[in-house]
């Protein structure tokens, strides 16, 4: 019997979950309030020789500016001598570890821009906003068409299991931009831009994708308990040592390095994957009420697909969505089309379902469309392959697209489109010519290069990025932590966003979610600790954190996985529109906040820059 849904959703709701709902909104705005307080009684009891005083004054910050200038025609030998002994004070009881009375600008480390401070305060910024906006899709380029490809092939080559390559290589390639942030704000900036990305990224695909996926689903649908609590849970243990790490304001070897190993014992937790989830819904059965027999996840793709994302969801019974769906799809599956819907599974990794997702999606969609049907005459040297044989036409439009940017649309008809296509043609013909594709069956082993040279171009487009967004906060007046926790945060993971809404899009929203947490796990244990180990080998010396507004920044995490998790599960694990608008609310505190924490406006946590 075909219901709707959003209906049965709204009957089966009950008091207890609006309750619930409204105590997760309290539970978040108390964490909130009781950082504040903490912050402020701590400043106003902490010991006098623990800390320089941290009470921002022109009087004794370190001025960059000579002393002769502030000198007065007549009162010139009392100045300097009185501006000299307060500069000799504070920088005498300043000690390795502790907050600067101010930080040097990160604009210092790089090359001089083209333009001065007053033209770029007139207008000329614009360029470099530009300039980073064009990176972000730079970078999006290489790592979907090049990076990830590779890492693909690179861990077929070295047999690895389909769990750890997902934990490993494949969160790597999808959170390379956030590691490449990291490294160049470690090594070149010298500030807090690093972790603010990793921080803001965290938050974003925490909360702003998952609520994201919530806008764009039909009714209501069930969420895997499992993948979300499991990625949930140690990311939660992974954000607490951070917190500990980040508590004295310095990273030391053994915190970095305990940061990595924290890292091992994931990948090992996902190489039991399956024994684990057995014993955990065996031995603690609060989750079995919400692990009724569910949808299976290809049926409900399948649905959506023939009878279009317009309707309104309709959930069928398992034995008549398999009779239906042989009804609607009578044409056989080859080996490759049933290897996706296999591998989208739950057996296997969220990085995996969420991949093979994406292309069977695709292929679908332009199938169902009557676009990308033809099949390309191949030389003789590559119809060989039987690589080749027996495809369907949608999964060779999706295998074959390597060359779609090469054909120009027609400006009267699609100018859009056209002028999409003109601004980007310029970094795809600097990529086609420097790093071989190896999705070309003539460079299909030249895989070490091309990973290689994508290694080389996202650490010149890091730079860049990077470079320009300190430009930009500099231009402002905004410290480096603000721009990373906001602009580069967002920036680096739109790209996922994007992707997640065309799953979700497909009815696919279980894949959307699960793989938030899985990457955001990356992102901590070695997106951040890698940068830090890297730099304390090389200089022997601790990496210290300039602003502590990142502390507070990461119980704030904390506080919103805690939440994310206790929504989902007040839901009975149902992801609707109400959850989706209710976790852009909680993104949008957390911006607040987090630029009120490193504005000073609670206390001073985060110095202004030298002038």
């Amino acid at each position: 019997m075909i219901q709707d849904s959003s209906t049965l959703l709204k009957h089966k709701r009950s008091v207890k979950d609006q309750i619930i709902n409204r105590h997760n909104v309290k539970f978040f705005i108390r964490i909130l309030v009781g950082l504040a307080l903490a912050h402020f009684i701590g400043h106003q009891f902490r010991l006098s020789d623990a800390a320089p005083n941290r009470k921002f004054s022109l009087k004794n910050r370190p001025q960059k500016i000579s002393i002769a200038n502030e000198s007065i025609n007549d009162q010139t030998t009392s100045t300097i001598r009185t501006t000299t002994v307060a500069t000799e004070s504070t920088t005498i009881s300043w000690r390795p570890g502790q907050l600067k009375n101010c930080t040097e600008p990160a604009i210092d480390e790089f090359p001089d821009d083209l333009f001065t401070q007053s033209q770029r305060s007139h207008g000329a910024v614009i360029f470099h906003l530009f300039a980073c906006f064009y990176n972000f899709i730079a970078i999006a380029i290489v790592v979907d068409d090049y990076f990830i490809e590779a890492l693909d092939k690179l861990c077929a080559a070295l047999n690895l299991d389909e769990d750890v390559a997902g934990a490993t290589f494949m969160a790597g390639g999808s959170s390379s931009p956030e590691l490449f942030i990291a490294l160049i704000g470690i090594f070149v900036a010298k500030g807090d831009v690093g972790v603010g990305t990793i921080v803001g990224s965290a938050v974003f695909n925490v909360v702003c994708v998952i609520g994201i996926c919530g806008l764009f689903v039909n009714g209501a649908i069930r969420l895997t308990w499992w993948p979300l609590c499991r990625d949930s849970v140690y990311y939660a243990f992974s954000i607490i040592i951070l917190i500990l790490c980040l508590s004295d304001g310095r990273i030391t070897l053994f915190e970095s390095g305990f940061l990595l190993f924290i890292y091992v014992g994931y990948i090992i937790i996902m190489c039991n994957n399956q024994n684990l989830q057995r014993f955990i819904a065996r031995r603690w059965q609060i989750f079995q009420l919400f692990n009724a027999a569910e949808e299976p996840i290809m049926n409900y793709a399948q649905t959506q697909i023939n009878y279009g994302m317009n309707s309104n969801y309709q959930r069928f019974e398992e034995e008549m969505n398999s009779t239906r769906m042989s009804m609607n799809d009578p044409v056989s599956m080859d080996f490759e089309t049933t290897t996706l819907r296999i591998m989208m599974t739950r057996r296997f990794s969220p990085q995996t379902r969420f991949k093979m997702a994406v292309r069977f999606v695709i292929g679908q969609a332009k199938s169902r469309k009557g676009r990308g049907i033809s099949r390309p005459e191949k030389p003789s040297s590559e119809r060989r392959f039987s690589f080749y044989q027996g495809r369907t036409p949608s999964l060779l439009a999706i295998n074959e697209t390597y060359d779609h940017w090469k054909i120009i649309p027609n400006y009267n008809y699609n100018p859009i489109g056209f002028i999409k296509w003109a601004s980007v043609v310029p970094v795809r013909i600097m990529f086609y010519y420097t790093i071989p594709d190896c999705r070309r069956p003539r460079f299909f082993k030249w895989y070490p290069l091309t990973f290689a040279m994508t290694i080389v171009w996202l650490t010149i487009l890091t730079y860049f990025m990077v470079w320009m967004v300190t430009i930009i906060g500099f231009t402002f007046g905004i410290p480096d932590s603000i721009m990373g926790i906001t602009f580069l945060a967002a920036g680096s993971s739109v790209p996922d966003a994007l992707s997640s809404i065309l799953v979700v899009r497909q009815g696919l929203v279980d894949m959307g979610v699960s793989n938030t947490f899985g990457s955001n796990v990356f992102d901590l244990l070695v997106g951040l600790a890698l940068p830090w180990f890297a730099k304390i080998l090389i200089s022997g010396e601790p990496v210290y954190i300039n602003s502590n507004g990142l502390l507070y920044d990461a119980v704030l995490l904390l506080g919103i996985v805690i939440i994310t998790v206790m929504s989902i599960h007040g839901r009975r694990w149902y992801l609707d529109r109400f959850l989706g608008m209710f976790f852009l609310a909680v993104y949008a505190i957390f911006v607040v906040f987090s630029l009120l924490i490193e504005l000073n406006v609670f206390g001073f946590v985060n110095p202004p820059m030298c002038v």
